[in-house]
């Protein structure tokens, strides 16, 4: 039984499982070829401790590597670190709109299992290398994150979640990539290239959900576009909850990392891969949310990133960082 606020609701959740339950085949297609392309799986224990390598010799070059590291730089590695570790509210969510017994259960698992590593490697790279100096206060941080939870308003809809999550896997793609790309200028690929694999990593993952996406646009083209409408309307990172979320991601923009630029980039590339355009919508309602994705949002995401590069320079401080402060 499907929670909601009314039984209509209900009977239009039931008929998008049965959308759905419809997709078996391409859906367990696509998992069995991300599981198989996916066979060499790194673990985080390998990539901060190579086998090769004297464990004391590592830590100290990736603790000279640390030292090299600006604040800003530490900052929006600690708030995506922080991000990863959201996990279990993640999981909850799919286990919640797709259920563990739907043909989604080995995804959510694999995915699962996947995820886990990235919140393991960045937390145990930062804490070998010294890389956030308060590791007690970015814990508490992370304990206040999961306590109050990623609990966005989709009342149940599985579409809600998906076409959520095509669009933030690939955000947190760029945001670990660009990320990586700092690290790699200042403190080499000791630390680049482990948060480079996690960037590959969420590349693969937004593959298979832009995929699902793709073949439910092809099933029922405006139920999942008005879905996608309300899921990105009011789009933000799932650790918005989190304590000084809005310094943390302002860090990250006055930085380049991520912003609403790309935010705009993501979505008008995502709805030209599901040829979203061209769609034979039939309802009013599906007409509108289209105009929504393709003028409006962009329209607004440019104006915010105009704003931002308007912006005077101010002094941050975090707990994390010892209370050190910097001004961006």
């Amino acid at each position: 039984m499907f929670l909601s606020w009314s039984g209509e609701m209900d009977q239009n959740i039931e008929h998008k499982h049965a959308v759905l339950a419809s997709l078996a085949g391409p859906v367990q297609a696509l998992v069995a070829r991300h599981i198989e392309q996916r066979k060499n799986l790194w673990m985080p224990s390998e990539l901060i401790f190579p086998a090769e390598i004297d464990r004391e010799v590592r830590i100290s070059d990736l603790r000279h590597a640390a030292e090299r590291v600006s604040l800003p730089e530490r900052v929006v590695y600690a708030l995506n670190l922080l991000t990863e570790e959201g996990l279990p509210s993640y999981f909850q969510l799919l286990a919640q709109h797709l259920g563990l017994d739907s043909i989604f259960s080995q995804w959510i698992y694999r995915w699962t299992a996947e995820e886990n590593r990235h919140g393991q490697l960045l937390g145990d790279l930062a804490r070998v290398s010294g890389l956030i100096s308060r590791m007690d206060e970015l814990e508490r941080q992370q304990f206040a994150y999961l306590q109050s939870g990623f609990r966005p308003r989709w009342q149940n809809d599985p579409y809600q979640l998906f076409g959520y999550t095509a669009v933030q896997e690939d955000a947190t793609r760029i945001s670990h990539g660009r990320e990586s790309q700092l690290l790699s200028k200042t403190a080499g690929s000791i630390l680049a290239k482990p948060v480079s694999l996690v960037a590959g990593e969420e590349n693969f993952h937004g593959h298979v959900y832009a995929e699902i996406v793709r073949h439910i646009f092809e099933v029922d083209p405006d139920g999942m576009i008005v879905a996608l409408r309300k899921a990105i309307g009011n789009f933000a990172m799932p650790g918005k909850s989190m304590p000084q979320y809005e310094d943390l991601a302002q860090v990250a923009m006055r930085l380049g990392v991520f912003t609403p630029l790309d935010l705009k980039e993501i979505l008008e590339r995502l709805l030209g891969y599901w040829r979203v355009p061209h769609l034979p919508l039939r309802t009013d309602e599906a007409k509108r949310a289209r105009d929504v994705l393709m003028c409006v949002l962009p329209q607004a995401w440019q104006r915010q990133m105009r704003r931002l590069q308007q912006v005077e320079p101010r002094r941050f401080t975090f707990l994390f960082l010892g209370n050190e402060s910097f001004v961006l």
